[in-house]
């Protein structure tokens, strides 16, 4: 694929996304997003008709001009959602009630 399209709204963070970046595809969505991802790799749109229409045109042109773009959007999944760091990630959340003698759970978790 060229692109992955996906302006909506309210998921989260949709695995699909991450998916499509760690091929090298980059990737339209929508604002809710934007904080989450650098702007020279990834598109955010508003979620009306004419956002959209030339936000998927801005970023099919770039694909087509900047043949390193697909490259710095794998390297940046592969960084970013990196299953060594997400793992070591989750163990250090999991462990932390364990070590705590009040019972209390961390904020971190708490949030989980």
């Amino acid at each position: 694929a060229d692109l992955l399209t996906l302006p909506s709204a309210g998921e989260g963070f949709p695995v699909a996304l991450q998916e499509s970046m760690a091929c090298g595809t980059p990737a339209v969505f929508g604002e809710d997003l934007k904080d989450l991802l650098p702007r020279p790799i990834a598109f955010t749109t508003a979620r009306d008709a004419q956002s959209i229409e030339a936000t998927i045109a801005e970023a099919l042109d770039k694909v087509r001009r900047d043949r390193a773009l697909r490259a710095q959007v794998a390297d940046f999944a592969r960084q970013k959602w990196n299953w060594g760091k997400t793992v070591a990630r989750y163990e250090a959340l999991l462990q932390a009630p364990a070590a705590d003698e009040q019972g209390d759970l961390p904020i971190a978790v708490a949030r989980l």
